[in-house]
């Protein structure tokens, strides 16, 4: 994911503002998840309830004198609920030497018949 950038500020908020990415994995980028954690704090915050559209935000309630840092998360750790019928793609990028075998499986069992396993030099969706 790309690195938001601080624009500008007043004492609770911040305007953070980013680029997006270079390579999209052949899907394009349909939103971004800003997140943020106060410095010495495991926890990191949502930003924004919902995915952002564009590539700004302004996330407030931000205490005055802390120190904070700011990531897009690009993770796939929340659950996904997709409609019967529906389409799912998730995309893994991978790499290492020797180049490393990438398996996928839905609660621990294959995957159905139906779904199909692209695979590139860098990911596998």
């Amino acid at each position: 994911p790309p690195f938001p950038k601080v624009t500008d500020w007043t004492k609770s908020s911040v305007d953070l503002e980013w680029s997006p990415p270079l390579k999209d994995g052949g899907s394009k980028v349909t939103g971004y998840i800003v997140e943020f954690k106060e410095e010495g704090k495991e926890e990191w915050e949502k930003g924004k309830d919902k995915e952002v559209r564009g590539t700004k935000l302004v996330v407030t309630g931000l205490k005055e004198g802390a120190f904070y840092k700011f990531r897009l998360d690009a993770s796939v750790r929340d659950r996904i609920v997709v409609h019967a019928g529906g389409v799912i793609r998730i995309i893994a990028y991978v790499s290492g030497k020797p180049p490393p075998t990438v398996t996928w499986s839905m609660n621990e069992r294959a995957l159905p018949q139906e779904a199909a396993i692209e695979t590139t030099a860098i990911s596998s969706s």
